[in-house]
C-alpha cells in the first residue's frame, strides 16, 4: 500500500512541478555553468585540444547515458529505505538487502567510471593523463560527471558546505 501512495504522491508532485510557473529563474551565471556540462569542466582543467574536447564530450555523455539506470535504481532503493527506517520497527534483513543492491548499483557505476577514464586516457597525452590521474585522486571517478573539480565541496548552485552558516 505504501509504494502506490508514493508513486501516486510523486505523480502528483511531477504534475504540480510541471504545471508550475518557472517564477525562480537561475541566475545567468549559474545557468551557463549548468549547461556547460562535464566535459567542458574537464576539458577547461586538462587544455584539451578541439579534437579531443569531442572525444571527452562523447566518452562523459555515454557515461552518464550508460548510468542513468543504476543512478534511477539508486534513487529508487533511497526511498525504499527511507520508507523502512520511518517504520517503528524496522526491519533489519531488508535494510541489509537494500543496502547490498545499493552497494551493487554503486559498484556498477564505478566500474563504468573507471572504463570512461580508460577511455579518456587513450586520447590525451602524457601531460594531460597526469592531471586527470590528479582529478581522480583527489575527487574520485564521479569527478568526470556532474561532481565539481574546482576544490570545493556541495551540490552544483550550492556552493562549499558549510557556506552560508552562522559561525
Amino acid at each position: 500500500m505504501s509504494l502506490l501512495t508514493a508513486t501516486l504522491f510523486t505523480f502528483g508532485l511531477a504534475g504540480a512541478l510541471v504545471d508550475a510557473p518557472a517564477t525562480t529563474a537561475a541566475p545567468p551565471a549559474a545557468s551557463a555553468k549548468a549547461k556547460e556540462g562535464p566535459a567542458k569542466r574537464l576539458c577547461e582543467k586538462l587544455s584539451c585540444t578541439a579534437a579531443q574536447k569531442t572525444e571527452v564530450q562523447s566518452i562523459t555523455k555515454e557515461l552518464v547515458t550508460d548510468t542513468q539506470p543504476d543512478r534511477e535504481s539508486i534513487r529508487r532503493l533511497q526511498r525504499k529505505l527511507a520508507d523502512e527506517i520511518a517504520k517503528a520497527k524496522p526491519s533489519e534483513p531488508a535494510i541489509d538487502a537494500l543496502a547490498g543492491e545499493l552497494a551493487k548499483h554503486q559498484s556498477e557505476m564505478t566500474k563504468r567510471g573507471l572504463d570512461a577514464v580508460l577511455e579518456l586516457h587513450a586520447v590525451l597525452d602524457a601531460g594531460q593523463r597526469k592531471l586527470l590521474a590528479d582529478i581522480v585522486a583527489e575527487h574520485g571517478v564521479r569527478a568526470l560527471v556532474g561532481r565539481r573539480m574546482d576544490g570545493k565541496a556541495g551540490k552544483r548552485g550550492r556552493g562549499p558546505k558549510g557556506a552560508g552558516k552562522a559561525k
